[in-house]
Parts: C-alpha cells; sequence; structure tokens
C-alpha cells in the first residue's frame, strides 16, 4: 500500500507535454534516478516515493499500449509506501513534487483526499 499523489493539468487530463524536459529536470533532482523508460525513484535514507509518467484518459485511466505516443505525458503518479512516510511528508516529498508541477504549469493532487495541495504547504482544505 501507497500514498497517492497525482501531478494534473486539470480533472481531465486535457493537457500533453513533452517528455524529454521533465525527465531532463528529473535527472538533475538530488536522490532521483530513473526507473525504467517513464519513471524515478527517490532513495535517499528513509525517504522512499516512485514517481510514473504516464498517458492516461480523461478518467485518469492509464492508456498506454504499443500505440501511444511515448513522447508525451499527460499525468505524473507519485508512490510512497506507507513504511516510508513519515510524520511529515510535506516536508520530505511535497517539495519535490510542487518543483514538478510547478515545472509544468500543473496542480499537485492528493488521492486519498481528492484536494490539491497547497504550495504554502498547509493542509487541504
Amino acid at each position: 500500500m501507497s500514498y497517492d499523489l497525482t501531478i494534473r493539468p486539470d480533472e481531465s487530463f486535457s493537457q500533453f507535454k513533452p517528455l524529454a524536459p521533465l525527465a531532463a529536470f528529473l535527472a538533475a533532482q538530488p536522490n532521483l534516478k530513473p526507473n525504467g523508460n517513464r519513471g524515478f525513484v527517490l532513495e535517499d535514507g528513509n525517504r522512499c516515493m516512485e514517481i510514473d509518467i504516464e498517458t492516461v484518459s480523461e478518467e485518469g485511466d492509464d492508456i498506454e499500449d504499443e500505440s501511444a505516443d511515448l513522447e508525451t505525458f499527460n499525468c505524473i503518479r507519485a508512490h510512497i509506501p506507507y513504511a516510508h512516510l513519515g510524520k511529515q511528508p510535506q516536508r520530505d516529498y511535497y517539495p519535490l513534487l510542487h518543483s514538478i508541477a510547478q515545472q509544468l504549469g500543473w496542480e499537485l493532487h492528493d488521492e486519498q483526499s481528492d484536494e490539491e495541495l497547497p504550495e504554502d504547504g498547509a493542509e487541504p482544505n
């Protein structure tokens, strides 16, 4: 089980971005390593998070297959194993996720609460 967050342009995943600039941005982040063709993993002490770059439908369902354009994406999903979540995810994980969202001009969404996470670190309403 994991704590799941999504970086998305809007509720219907209506905007696509090119993969190459994001991959370069992520590769330059400390403690973040490539994990396959469209993923990264953060491993730093007790911190652990998988970041998957995806192409999804308007409902958010993964639609990648052999015919998908792998050079673009419209969703990023972050998975933090509960054993590594800690007591302060807003300090340990959110800054990186907010920097990714800011890089794209997208929003960070908490799947558990179904709320957007504000950049100021405050909890959602």
